[in-house]
């Protein structure tokens, strides 16, 4: 589950239509933080926020933040920089490798992905902070298997999902948050048997199975501000020890995923950039949009894994042993603009799997 704090947005609309004011308060929205880490936030916020400030003179300022203009003119997410390129040129040869690798491998992406349900959902969730062990993963997706019906939860996902304590004896949060990422990447699976790109309504979907039944409400906030799952979140999020990660407001997060999505299908046929590249491009610009109020890391690696099936590449299952240093990386692609150290740990670990199913 997501560990950071949450905050209410730090806008709040006015008495009129285009009236925004901005609620800077440290004892409300930065509590995690030190006065020092406090006034830098700030200012940053001064940076990407700047017209907002002069909200008295400009006109249509609801409508400037609702477009997510501001964040992304100031991020560029949707941007692939020089440095990207020049990335792709240096490990050239390393990338000819992988792709020679992928090549001797006769078991299709997408069997990659049944094949390995459990250790990919067992690492996932444990990045997140789950205990369970992989043989108690194991264990689950073999209850799931045989006590249900798969296929009809396929046609009609509100159907109760198989209790629990029917599943292990483990702690119920832990049971349920592998049940549910078990069951999300079967849909997943089954989506990509349909050959083609994954849209916001299938990424909704996706959040509903990773969170049914997962006590959202116990982060303490008032019940208006917990939209239901697989919504785009009507709260402000804030990284709690990353002061200078800046997620846009909610009133901004509708705008972005739409070029979201235009931006996944603006490159996913793009033959000067290598599919690797993409699709972790792709996985650190929805992180960082971080259109859910939880699950975004969860759902993030299961987009991730769905583009490289559909790229012809196995998903990758990130080390859970290393989440300190997969976050350092994903700062540094997103506010840094420096995506090498990401593309780094997706190779090595594109590099491990493909050695696994090698002929």
């Amino acid at each position: 589950m997501n560990r950071f704090p949450l905050t209410k947005s730090a806008f709040t609309y006015g008495a009129h239509k285009n009236q925004l004011c901005l609620l800077f308060s440290s004892n409300k929205n930065f509590q995690d933080f030190s006065p020092e880490q406090e006034a830098e936030r700030l200012m940053l916020f001064k940076k990407i926020y700047a017209p907002l400030y002069e909200f008295n003179k400009s006109p249509g300022l609801t409508e400037l933040l609702e477009s997510g203009k501001l964040w992304e003119n100031y991020f560029r997410p949707f941007e692939f920089m020089a440095r990207d390129y020049n990335y792709q040129v240096r490990v050239k040869d390393l990338l000819e490798g992988i792709d020679n690798l992928k090549a001797s491998i006769k078991i299709s992406p997408v069997n990659i992905l049944q094949r390995i349900t459990t250790s990919f959902s067992h690492s996932s969730c444990a990045i997140e902070g789950n205990k369970l062990a992989l043989v108690e993963t194991q264990g689950i997706w073999k209850s799931l298997n045989k006590n249900c019906d798969l296929d009809r939860f396929l046609k009609n996902w509100e159907m109760p999902f198989p209790a629990p304590k029917s599943l292990s004896d483990k702690p119920e949060n832990e049971v349920m948050e592998i049940r549910n990422h078990l069951l999300a990447i079967y849909f997943i699976n089954n989506l990509a048997k349909l050959e083609r790109e994954i849209n916001l309504d299938d990424i909704k979907d996706v959040h509903k199975i990773m969170l049914r039944d997962m006590p959202v409400g116990s982060y303490g906030f008032e019940d208006d501000d917990i939209q239901n799952i697989g919504e785009f979140r009507k709260v402000g999020v804030v990284a709690g020890d990353v002061h200078e990660t800046v997620y846009p407001y909610p009133e901004e997060v509708s705008a972005l995923m739409k070029r979201f999505i235009q931006f996944r299908n603006k490159y996913i046929n793009n033959n000067d950039l290598h599919p690797l590249i993409i699709a972790s491009r792709i996985f650190s610009t929805f992180l960082h949009i971080h259109p859910f109020i939880d699950g975004n890391g969860r759902v993030g690696r299961s987009i991730m894994a769905y583009h490289l099936v559909r790229s012809g590449y196995p998903p990758i299952v990130f080390q859970h042993n290393m989440p300190g240093l997969l976050a350092v990386c994903l700062f540094l692609a997103q506010a840094g603009n420096d995506s090498a150290h990401l593309y780094n740990i997706v190779l090595r670990n594109i590099i491990n799997i493909l050695m696994k199913y090698r002929q």
